[in-house]
This record gives C-alpha cells, structure tokens and sequence, in this order.
C-alpha cells in the first residue's frame, strides 16, 4: 500500500465501531473515546448525570463515526451536540437540557464586551446578547427528570467576572424579558407581560421594580 492508503487505513479502523485485534492501533482508539468523553462530561454535566455509561458511550462512538470537522476540543462538544438533535434522535427531556446547557456555552465563549446604563423609563431596552431566557417542561437545575410544572430560566454572563449564572424567575419575569426583545420601554414591557400574567399592572410594576432595576445595574438588559 501506499501511504495515503496506509493512512486511509488506519485511520478507518480506528474510527470503526468494531473491536480492534491490533493492541497499537486500539490505543488510538481509546484515546479519542476518551478525549471526546472528557469534553461532554465537562460541557453538558446535566446531560450526562440523566443518560446510563452505556448510553453516552454509544453516543459518541456513533458521533466518532459520523465525523467531527473542528480542529478545537471545546467545539467537538457543540458538534457532538447538533449530532445528537439532527442525526441520533434524542427525547424532549435531553432535547431540553441540551439546549439549557448548550446556551451556556455559547455565552460563555462569547467575547462581547456588555457596559451596564442607569435604568430610564423613557427609553427602549432589549435582552443582552450575553443573556437567554427559556422555558422547560422539567426542573432541570434541580436534575428532577420527571415532568414539573414550566420551568422558567434566566442565564446570563456576569460583566464583573465574566462567569456564566443561572437562575429561576417568575412567569411574569420571563414574559417582561422576552416583551423586550421587540424594543419595548421597561413600562411597556410590564403592561403586556402582566396582562398575559393575569396580574395587574401596578403590583406587577411596584413587586417587579427592584429586580428590573437590577437587570439593568448588570447588563441583563440594555
């Protein structure tokens, strides 16, 4: 054989899901299992504590025989990620907690500089791109993967250490973020969400006055 042919082959058989009778090249093998093992258990904690050992080994050997195109070990997950909701076939559950998990990533890698303003009624705000809101049909926080009432989550990256937060907010919290995404004033934003709220729109304004004015102090909104 020639070289490209030798480097063909060895690199079939390592990537194979088949038990490999060479010692050297099953080496090779385990290695990458290994390091992609590493990288998801590190990425998507949440997800991996809710699948067996055998499941997620599955999982990746599968994902190592479809193929991975990035050269960074911090992106393999992202793509073991895509693997998984556009070729495998996942449940709603692990759907969920991927997406949970997956947006963390995203924020976290991001290199976008947010500065935090003084709150103004007058003006018009928008959720921070360092910052996600979503809604799930579990408790996945609390690793509770039994269906629960909707789960509301607000994630965002702290402007004073740069580290990614997570915390559970209020229906109401959740519908006055998303109503900023179209550009609303903060007073605007809690007429609509407390009418969907079924709250009025003066105790949802006067509960609601400090957290906003805190979303505000730290970037969470701009």
């Amino acid at each position: 054989m020639n070289p490209y042919e030798i480097q063909n082959s060895f690199f079939t058989k390592v990537i194979e899901n088949k038990d490999i009778s060479n010692k050297r090249i099953s080496i090779y093998a385990d290695l990458i299992l290994f390091r992609i093992n590493d990288a998801i258990k590190s990425t998507f904690p949440i997800y991996v504590s809710s699948i067996s050992k055998e499941e997620l080994e599955k999982q990746i050997k599968k994902f190592i025989i479809y193929g991975s195109k990035t050269s960074y070990v911090w992106q393999i997950a992202l793509e073991f990620f895509d693997f998984l909701l556009k070729i495998y076939g996942i449940s709603l559950l692990h759907k969920q907690i991927l997406y949970f998990e997956n947006a963390q990533i995203k924020i976290y890698v991001s290199n976008k500089n947010i500065m935090y303003k003084k709150i103004n009624h007058k003006r018009k705000y928008t959720l921070s791109s360092n910052a996600f809101i979503q809604k799930h049909d579990y408790n996945i926080t609390n690793r509770s993967f039994t269906k629960s009432k909707t789960q509301y989550y607000l994630v965002y990256k702290s402007i004073e250490d740069y580290d990614v937060y997570y915390i559970n907010i209020s229906k109401f919290l959740y519908l006055f973020l998303k109503k900023l995404r179209n550009f609303n004033t903060i007073d605007d934003a809690i007429k609509l969400a407390s009418k969907q709220s079924n709250i009025k729109y003066k105790d949802a304004k006067s509960i609601s006055y400090n957290t906003i004015n805190n979303f505000v102090s730290t970037g969470i909104i701009l």
